[in-house]
């Protein structure tokens, strides 16, 4: 290398040796060291030859080009859950494990989360409490749920396949009309949404959003949920209309049209509160009903007249919650 090119690499180097410096020195530290011209050039030239410099430049360079963000958010975990075996229509559920206070009944291929277990029982969580169900009733099982925060809502127009895939390729499943979707990431042409069932991903075009507050009610199985924005603050089992019959509750998105307390509604019943959705069907306190009554199978052969039996505490929130206009979607 000539002397020019050592003295112009020497000025590069230097230069980098003052920018280092500078960065973990007070500006006055360096300023109190003089410069000694050449000498310093070369003894910084023999200290550090250039192929160890320009090696360091390129394996820095090679380190950038590759480097990519880590997104530390999963999509999705393993959850235990407690199924009812399919042949059993009524799998009750108990306050303990002595048999004697029934607190509910599953319904075949009803779902809860598991908590743990004893010699002889499964113990859930049911509605925020604990259940005890017999082993030989129920099977365990894992299913998929989200991990990232929920970023919309919204229900299918029409029927719609579910992919397990962001390429929409190899449907397992045939969403009906009117499900509700949870939403929780967009991407070009689909969303990846959560169900009460199912987990993938859905085309765009078949989804409807529902801002605000929404009252989700699902007849298959006996529940309803309140969305206030994007968080679920209520989920709590109910009596629908009663099955098969002209009391049956319609199916549809509706609005809320009235509400109002204490009073009397067909067939005479008394009841705290009631938020009106459709014709004479509204969502509302049931104080005849016992809480063994609500959720399971009680609407095939004991349901409402069409309105939504709701617990009191819960049907009380409700109603507070949504006001006039606030969608209502009630779902097979």
């Amino acid at each position: 290398m000539s002397k020019n090119n050592r003295l112009l690499m020497a000025s590069l180097i230097g230069a980098g040796v003052l920018f280092s410096a500078c960065s973990k020195h007070d500006v006055d530290e360096i300023i109190q060291k003089p410069y000694e011209g050449e000498k310093v050039v070369e003894d910084v030239i023999e200290i550090i030859p250039e192929e160890v410099v320009f090696k360091a430049l390129y394996e820095k360079q090679e380190a950038e080009e590759v480097e990519e963000p880590i997104d530390e958010n999963t999509i999705e975990f393993n959850t235990t859950e407690i199924e009812t075996i399919v042949d059993l229509n009524r799998t009750p559920i108990y306050d303990s494990i002595n048999e004697k206070n029934i607190i509910g009944y599953f319904v075949p291929n009803r779902k809860f989360d598991f908590s743990f277990e004893t010699d002889n029982w499964n113990a859930i969580n049911y509605y925020g409490d604990t259940g005890y169900v017999l082993k030989n009733d129920t099977y365990t099982s894992t299913r998929r749920i989200m991990n990232i925060d929920m970023i919309d809502k919204g229900y299918v127009k029409v029927k719609t396949p579910i992919y397990d895939n962001y390429d929409l390729e190899g449907a397992y499943f045939v969403l009906s009309e009117l499900e509700f979707v949870e939403i929780y990431k967009e991407l070009d042409n689909c969303y990846l949404v959560q169900t009460i069932d199912h987990l993938g991903f859905i085309p765009k075009d078949n989804v409807e959003f529902l801002p605000g507050n929404v009252a989700v009610v699902d007849r298959s199985n006996q529940e309803l949920r309140l969305y206030e924005g994007n968080t679920m603050t209520i989920c709590t089992p109910v009596v629908t209309g009663t099955k098969d019959t002209d009391r049956e509750s319609d199916l549809g998105l509706f609005e809320v049209r009235l509400q109002a307390e204490n009073l009397y509604i067909v067939p005479g019943s008394w009841v705290d509160c009631v938020t009106y959705y459709n014709k004479g069907e509204g969502i509302h306190t049931a104080e005849w009903r016992t809480t063994q009554e609500f959720g399971g199978d009680t609407y095939l052969t004991n349901g409402s007249h069409g309105c939504i039996n709701t617990p009191h505490d819960e049907a009380l929130y409700v109603h507070k919650t949504l006001t006039l206009g606030d969608k209502v979607l009630v779902k097979e």
